[in-house]
């Protein structure tokens, strides 16, 4: 929506350009993994049938003389399940943007995110809120350099423990290419600071190493790094690979994650799009003594390898038909357990925008 109003010619005789947007999901879902348990836990995993709907909500401003730009969105979601309703889901998030472009080429701009999650369970409810500013300049054709730095908070309900407060710096550099190929990197640092205790090794009486929590406060430095190559033509194709260190100074929450993600979106015929996404990873834990207890808190379908494949057509102004499969899969070496996990859906979209 933003870039269509970017695309218009300054507004004449008024004082804006405004650009608005509603989505409508209406998907029907089977999970075979619906609590989201690996495959030796006691109770094992259970399959179930649901409901997932969600609504978003976006405005755009463009001043006429295009350089302030205003940007508000919200979104509302659920998962309703036929019989595990312990795993009801309610997830809200709104997200405010303003840019400031004093000249075509440099532009300032503020964002913030909140967003909640709640369970009929409530063992994974959370809210995060975050904020923060960047500096954008096009450096030569095809090119443009980020600057951004800002804080986050996490908040973990069912267990402060893990909640904290996260200030962090980064940036990004994207290039075209040549003709239709393009590449990006970047680099982003979170200082992640909590108030509970850091985890230490202790000796015990038998002289055995344990785990305590110590004196000190536990924090947490995460550096990641981010490398893409995108293709957009006849058929749009991504490839990607991110890496994440996370250095904690409480035993068991030090790892290392390599990320490599591939995709393409493209019509075969009859006016249908197919989507595929695929997402190979592998985590390390340097302490190697337990499984880290936030590896899954925020977002677990994006914290697993996973298979995605997506087709869609259009069968009416504004109607989508949709339907989705989605794999996620993971291995612990340590204790042979294994997470599978999955998703089937069939739906449709109902999409109304426009321009003022």
């Amino acid at each position: 929506m933003i870039a269509g109003l970017l695309a218009l010619p300054p507004a004449e005789g008024r004082a804006a350009n405004f650009g608005y947007r509603l989505v409508l999901n209406v998907w029907p879902e089977a999970d075979t993994n619906a609590t989201r348990v690996t495959n030796n836990a006691n109770p094992p995993p259970v399959a179930g049938g649901l409901i997932n709907a969600s609504l978003f909500a976006d405005g755009a401003w463009l001043a006429a003389n295009r350089q302030h730009l205003v940007d508000l969105s919200w979104s509302i979601g659920g998962k309703v399940f036929f019989s595990e309703r312990t795993e009801d889901m309610l997830v809200n998030a709104a997200d405010a943007r303003y840019s400031f472009r004093p000249i075509p080429m440099l532009a300032f701009g503020v964002q913030g995110r909140l967003k909640d999650m709640r369970l009929r369970l409530s063992d994974r409810d959370f809210t995060s809120l975050s904020g923060m500013g960047t500096a954008d300049i096009q450096t030569w054709p095809m090119g443009s350099i980020q600057g951004r730095g800002g804080v986050r908070g996490f908040a973990f309900h069912p267990d402060p423990t893990f909640s904290f407060v996260a200030p962090s710096v980064g940036g990004s550099l994207r290039q075209g290419i040549v003709g239709k190929l393009a590449a990006a990197a970047g680099y982003d640092l979170f200082l992640k600071n909590f108030s509970s205790a850091a985890f230490v090794r202790v000796a015990d009486p038998t002289g055995k190493v344990a785990v305590a929590q110590g004196e000190a406060s536990r924090s947490d430095n995460l550096h990641a790094l981010s490398f893409n190559l995108s293709w957009t033509g006849s058929f749009i194709a991504e490839g990607g690979y991110l890496l994440q260190i996370n250095n904690s100074n409480s035993v068991g929450e030090s790892i290392t994650r390599h990320r490599v993600t591939a995709g393409v979106t493209f019509v075969p015929f009859w006016e249908i799009f197919a989507q595929l996404q695929g997402q190979l990873q592998f985590t390390r834990f340097g302490d190697g003594i337990f499984l880290s207890q936030t590896l899954f808190l925020e977002n677990d379908d994006e914290n697993q390898s996973a298979v995605m494949a997506a087709i869609g057509r259009e069968i009416g102004s504004g109607f989508t038909l949709q339907g989705q499969y989605k794999l996620f899969a993971s291995e612990f070496s340590r204790n042979g357990a294994v997470f599978t996990r999955h998703v089937i859906t069939f739906g449709i979209t109902w999409r109304f925008e426009g321009v003022l």
